[in-house]
């Protein structure tokens, strides 16, 4: 059931007398040097004002999120403001992995729990699937987006184990990330007893430290039996991954995406709020309102899980706050803006690029999954939130 949100005590619809007196809306910023300008406003707005985390870059949002951030996007900006999004997330990674403090590696409980949960659901789909492909006789390629440093693809490598331990000699795993701590994969799988892979037709792993798009196209195509995202597409603001992904995956194989999903990122009203719950001050509060004047754009009506998202995306903000707060000292922020969306998004963004989420094709495909006892998909983690969630998708 669709919920409406409210603003300043009205719903979505407002009453005639608030409409009427609501300001006009800003126009867009389309050309490109009118959105540099946007951007590098919208960041002055914190300075000097102590934060932990600021929001960052405007172009780092997922791009169905733009216009209420007064962006719009057209064929003449589309491709600079893709590459001004990868710069920001590039430019995030580096100094994540040069400094101490990242929030993804800090344990915010319970989100950690709920994330290692997620990954053991993977684990057990990834084996189900595994039970139609071991009848194959090739080498079965896997291919993982967000490994991290190796320990996500553990529970996947334990279930297969479990299935059949001799499986692992004919499956190369292909660890995708960015960040050069997927290096400690090095060590880490080893000791699950899968070896880096020391001939081309060879079982093991073998780590492309490349931005996905990068790797993908220089993969051939129909080459993977299995992807798997692991808390990777929410730093995609623009869906073009997807067309290499479908074109490197086998007719029969299965894309399984575990995420964040959240609208937090979606209205500038939803950002005021949990500015507000951090004590941003006051200067900050009034220039926020003021620059992005929210009043005029609608938030987007939330289903009860969509609303518990939010909430819980809130939440895991203001606990990372309390974390930085209490640990060492840094002169740089953390930059915390990035391309979330809810579920009903994600699955007409891999709509869109021609993948299908029916039961009918994943019965057809691999009957096995829906044996998974408790498991309903699209999976929430959490009862009543999509925050994360679990999906697979097929090529349509």
């Amino acid at each position: 059931m669709a919920i409406s949100t409210v603003i300043n005590g009205e719903g979505k619809e407002g009453n005639g007398a608030n409409r009427k007196s609501q300001p006009p809306k800003k126009p867009l910023k389309k050309t490109i040097p009118e959105l540099e300008g946007h951007d590098e406003k919208s960041w002055r707005l914190y300075s000097g004002s102590g934060l932990l985390i600021k929001p960052g870059s405007l172009f780092k949002v997922h791009k169905s999120a733009y216009k209420n951030w007064g962006i719009e996007v057209n064929d003449e900006n589309k491709s600079w403001i893709k590459g001004q999004a990868e710069k920001y997330y590039e430019k995030d990674l580096q100094e994540r992995d040069e400094k101490s403090i990242d929030i993804g590696s800090l344990t915010i409980q319970p989100f950690s729990h709920h994330m290692s949960a997620a990954t053991q659901v993977v684990g057990k789909v990834v084996k189900q699937i595994m039970r139609k492909l071991q009848g194959k006789n090739d080498m079965i390629r896997i291919c993982v987006f967000g490994p991290r440093n190796g320990g996500l693809v553990v529970p996947m490598i334990s279930n297969i184990r479990n299935l059949d331990a001799k499986l692992l000699d004919r499956i190369q795993f292909y660890l995708v990330e960015p960040s050069i701590k997927v290096e400690v994969a090095r060590n880490i799988l080893p000791t699950y007893g899968v070896s880096e892979i020391s001939k081309i037709d060879g079982s093991g792993f073998t780590i492309e430290n490349k931005v996905d798009e990068r790797f993908l196209s220089t993969q051939e195509d129909e080459k993977f039996d299995l992807m798997v995202s692991l808390f990777h597409f929410h730093c995609k603001p623009f869906p073009d991954h997807l067309v290499e992904m479908f074109r490197v995956m086998k007719d029969d194989a299965a894309l399984v995406i575990a995420d964040n999903y959240s609208p937090l990122w979606h209205h500038p009203a939803f950002v005021y709020e949990m500015l507000n719950d951090m004590r941003a001050g006051e200067n900050v509060l009034e220039g926020f309102k003021k620059y992005f004047d929210f009043r005029c754009i609608d938030k987007p009506p939330l289903t009860e899980v969509e609303q518990g998202a939010l909430r819980d995306h809130k939440k895991y903000m203001l606990k990372v706050v309390e974390e930085l707060r209490g640990g060492p000292d840094t002169e740089k922020p953390v930059f915390v803006f990035r391309a979330h969306k809810t579920v009903e998004e994600g699955i007409k963004e891999l709509c869109d690029n021609n993948f299908t989420l029916s039961a009918e094709r994943r019965i057809e495909l691999y009957p096995e999954i829906d044996n998974i006892p408790g498991i309903k998909l699209p999976y929430h983690i959490i009862d009543d939130s999509e925050y994360i969630t679990l999906m697979i998708a097929f090529k349509g």
